[in-house]
């Protein structure tokens, strides 16, 4: 089971830290809030883009004050947390798979070489560079 507290949103530092310490016992399920806490910011920056998008037509709108947008925004927030409950949109699924999937074929190959060099995080990017150079 999930040690961490799934009420906390995804801009609390204190979650922040209960997945770094989750991750020393339990990789794994540290994975998977990460990916979950990626999807609900996915999902926030989707709805800021929308809501931008419509803000053309807010300009001469009689009904549009800084109040509303401010509870716009509340509501919004509590949407994004409602939407990447659970099993959310799938990204968190998608993005798990994947990131685990890297993992441990990192994992593998630092077990099977010879060379005793600790790994920074950067060597878990794969190197996709499309420049020829």
């Amino acid at each position: 089971m999930n040690t961490i507290n799934n009420a906390y949103n995804y801009n609390d530092l204190a979650g922040l830290n209960a997945i770094t310490k989750q991750s020393a016992t339990d990789k794994a399920g540290a994975l998977k809030e990460v990916a979950r806490q990626y999807e609900s910011m996915f999902i926030g920056m989707m709805l800021k883009s929308m809501r931008e998008a419509n803000a053309v037509f807010e300009e001469d709108n009689p009904l549009f004050s800084n109040e509303s947008k401010f509870y716009r925004q509340m509501f919004d927030d509590q949407l994004v947390l409602s939407l990447s409950k659970g099993k959310g949109m799938g990204l968190a699924d998608t993005l798990y798979r994947q990131l685990k999937e890297q993992f441990d074929n990192k994992e593998a190959a630092n077990d099977s070489s010879l060379n005793s060099e600790k790994n920074t995080p950067f060597d878990l990017i794969p190197n996709t560079s499309l420049n020829p150079f």
